[in-house]
């Protein structure tokens, strides 16, 4: 063999290699690139996801809240009759409760809506 059929071969071996190199590179590239993907997704279904669990969390407190209260609702109590006297006057009378069995009664409120007129039935 002679120097330039040497070099041929050396040369072909080269760029062989070199081809082989930048085909790996482009494969690592295209899995990088669907990783990024991936990972771009995940993120955003964790921010999606805290958002979600924020608001659950928001309303675990807030029940959390009202079931530590030994909260009582009583529907069609006229208007006026929410002080502490009225309510275990009538829860009295309403259930049969034992007059000797203290009631406590913290307070008394109106529920959040506004306040009905007197010609409109309930």
């Amino acid at each position: 063999m002679n120097f330039r059929q040497a070099n041929q071969k050396q040369l072909s071996e080269i760029k062989d290699k070199i081809n082989k190199s930048n085909k790996r590179l482009e494969e690592a590239e295209t899995c990088i690139e669907g990783a990024d993907m991936r990972i771009q997704n995940v993120e955003e279904g964790v921010t999606e996801m805290l958002k979600v669990q924020e608001v659950l969390s928001s309303w675990l407190t807030d029940l959390e809240g009202r079931f530590r209260h030994e909260n009582i609702r009583i529907y069609r109590v006229p208007e006026g009759s929410e002080d502490g006297t009225a309510m275990e006057g009538l829860l009295r009378s309403q259930l049969d409760l034992n007059p000797s069995r203290e009631l406590h009664i913290e307070r008394a409120q109106r529920a959040l809506v506004p306040r009905p007129i007197d010609q409109v039935k309930p």
